[in-house]
């Protein structure tokens, strides 16, 4: 009898998890010293930041990445499997590591489907891309929980996302992902929010209000980000172009919590923002 769609997942699903024994969630997030807490520096994004995009010739990519192009981020090519040439004027590679070789990028925006995001992220830590932005929602936990544990193993590439809006530098122009640009302006206000939404309207109220930002982080609202509050926290806190910090949190899980207790610590130290 044929199996269906759903028992074959079930049983790849089953398959991959008593073959392989990834790290907890809260293991995850532990801010414990590790090798993955070195890639902090690749969050710094801006003018200099060379960005490829994984997906290029997709729908939703293209329209992102053009909007991306307009507002001056520097956008030097993409990959799509199986495909070369170029697109957007720029060129196209069908591997990461191609686009690695002949483009140097310092960062990726993954536009790939849930489904095959993962592969997509792994092909970037592969490739030593410093820093990876995936903006997938929906992908299956055990995904998760293996690319946290991938992550953990490595000090080249950092990961915003999944299910992210991305990263943004207002002072850069240099944006990666889909945050609403038009609400954005220059100044020293850095946000990282879990909530996209939320975040957005942090964003216009500080500009209506005359406050600009120097950078925004999507989260994302997976239950194992590649980059929780409190990495942002202590990236903010050391990014010389961020004054003061705003930080948007949503209903669900312990990331909240966990950012209070680090900001009690940090707010003992007289140096501190």
């Amino acid at each position: 009898m044929a199996l269906s769609r759903l028992a074959i997942r079930r049983v790849l699903c089953s398959n991959r998890i008593q073959s392989y024994s990834p790290i907890t969630a809260s293991q995850s997030r532990q801010s414990s010293s590790s090798s993955y807490d070195t890639t902090f520096a690749n969050l710094a994004i801006g003018s200099h930041t060379r960005v490829i995009f994984q997906g290029f010739t997709g729908r939703q990519a293209t329209k992102d990445a053009t909007q991306s192009l307009e507002y001056g981020t520097n956008i030097v090519g993409g990959v799509t499997p199986g495909k070369s040439g170029d697109h957007l004027g720029l060129p196209l590679f069908p591997t990461v590591r191609d686009a690695k070789e002949h483009l140097q990028p310092d960062a990726t925006a993954v536009y790939v489907a849930a489904h095959q995001a993962v592969d997509a992220i792994e092909e970037a830590i592969a490739a030593e891309i410093p820093l990876i932005v995936a903006v997938a929602e929906h992908i299956p936990t055990v995904d998760l929980l293996r690319l946290a544990s991938i992550l953990r193993s490595q000090s080249k590439s950092r990961l915003v996302g999944p299910n992210s809006p991305g990263m943004i530098s207002a002072i850069g122009k240099c944006r990666i992902g889909f945050h609403p640009i038009p609400f954005f302006q220059p100044g020293n206000v850095g946000i990282i929010h879990k909530s996209g939404t939320l975040g957005y309207e942090t964003v216009a109220s500080l500009t209506r209000a005359g406050l600009g930002q120097s950078l925004a982080i999507g989260m994302g609202g997976d239950p194992l980000p590649g980059t929780n509050f409190v990495d942002g926290l202590k990236f903010l806190t050391q990014h010389e172009e961020t004054k003061g910090i705003i930080l948007v949190g949503e209903i669900g899980g312990s990331a909240e919590n966990e950012a209070a207790d680090w900001i009690a610590d940090y707010s003992k130290n007289s140096n501190s923002k």
